[in-house]
């Protein structure tokens, strides 16, 4: 883990509105796909057992495993790292997490992404009306070498004790993945604080 997790801090006026800070991640998938993907041949391929793979033309199973009579119209290999199975909280972080279980080879990764659509899926969740990560050149630079593919699915989510979002737009101030600023409502224009970490 890089850096503590910023925190909104007690004791804001009541009102404030708190936006900015890193975006929660919530799932962050390595996916092979392929019309002619063998999952036992990449097992070994990869070293490791994937959460979920399956053929083209296996039949699509319903969440408690009834068999539908729909195929799957291509292959996929999946691994997957989720919340509950590390406490790194940065997005880029949680991606080097899970790509460091698999091999780093490149030109293993060029075989198979001249063979298959692979891809680094990561899933995001806004709690509030501004989040944001940024990836390094060192990231992105590791994913390019291998011809690994990022996507990224945002999903707004306001839940009860989320950041409130409700409030009259403010000038525009600016804001980053690891810092947090605010406002309050009864006073759009009040002067915004130095940012915390």
């Amino acid at each position: 883990m890089k850096l503590p997790k910023p925190r909104i801090p007690d004791g804001a006026p009541q009102g404030t509105v708190w936006s900015g800070g890193p975006i929660e991640w919530t799932r962050i998938s390595l996916r092979v796909m392929g019309d002619d993907l063998d999952p036992s041949v990449l097992n070994q391929t990869l070293g490791c057992q994937p959460d979920t793979s399956h053929r083209k033309g296996d039949p699509i199973l319903t969440w408690d495993g009834t068999v539908t009579s729909r195929l799957r119209r291509s292959g996929m290999w999946l691994l997957s790292l989720k919340p509950e199975e590390t406490d790194e909280w940065d997005c880029e972080e949680a991606m080097l997490l899970l790509m460091r279980r698999l091999p780093s080879d490149r030109e293993l990764w060029r075989s198979l992404t001249q063979q298959f659509k692979v891809d680094c899926y990561v899933s995001l969740r806004m709690c509030s009306r501004n989040k944001g990560f940024s990836l390094s050149a060192a990231v992105m630079s590791y994913l390019g070498e291998r011809g690994i593919e990022a996507g990224f699915d945002i999903v707004h989510s306001q839940e009860p004790g989320a950041e409130q979002v409700a409030a009259p737009e403010p000038p525009p101030v600016a804001s980053s993945s690891d810092t947090m600023d605010h406002r309050t409502v009864d006073s759009p224009q009040a002067p915004v604080p130095g940012g915390i970490r």
